[in-house]
């Protein structure tokens, strides 16, 4: 239980990290 509630939390975190590389390269563009 715990490791799935850690699994969750670090893909949280990936996607608050992708989606903050994509709005950088929107506002490149």
């Amino acid at each position: 239980m715990i490791y799935l509630y850690t699994e969750i939390q670090s893909n949280l975190l990936e996607n608050r990290m992708n989606i903050s590389i994509v709005n950088e390269i929107n506002k490149i563009f």
